[in-house]
C-alpha cells in the first residue's frame, strides 16, 4: 500500500506576508486551536492563487481541506473554472447560495 503524498500548504498572515510551506497536520491543528478562520487565505504547493479556508472547506463537503488527500482548487473545481459536484451543493444549508457562480456558457 502506498502512502499518499504529503501537500503542503502555505497561508496569506494578516501583516500581508506569505508562511509556509507547512503540513497538513500542523494546518490542522492551528485550525482546531482557533489561530485559523474562514477568511484567511490558503494554497498548495501546487498553484498559485489563493482561495479563503471557507472556500475550500465549501468545496470540500463541509471539511477543512488539511484532512482530505487534495493536491490544488482547480483539482477539485476543474481546470475551466469552478464546476462544483452537485453532491457538495447539495450539503450546503437551505437558502445558502453556492459558494461559486455558476459557469457561463456562451
Amino acid at each position: 500500500m502506498t502512502k499518499p503524498i504529503e501537500v503542503r500548504w502555505y497561508y496569506h498572515g494578516p501583516d500581508n506576508e506569505i508562511y509556509g510551506p507547512y503540513a497538513a497536520k500542523e494546518m490542522m491543528m492551528w485550525t482546531q486551536s482557533g489561530y485559523f478562520n474562514d477568511s484567511l487565505l490558503i494554497r498548495t504547493e501546487h498553484e498559485e492563487r489563493f482561495h479563503t479556508l471557507g472556500e475550500w472547506t465549501r468545496v470540500c463537503g463541509g471539511k477543512v481541506p488539511f484532512v482530505l488527500p487534495v493536491v490544488s482548487m482547480e483539482s477539485l473545481v476543474g481546470p475551466l473554472g469552478p464546476r462544483l459536484n452537485p453532491v457538495v451543493i447539495g450539503m450546503l444549508p437551505p437558502g445558502l447560495p453556492p459558494p461559486f457562480p455558476p459557469p457561463v456558457h456562451g
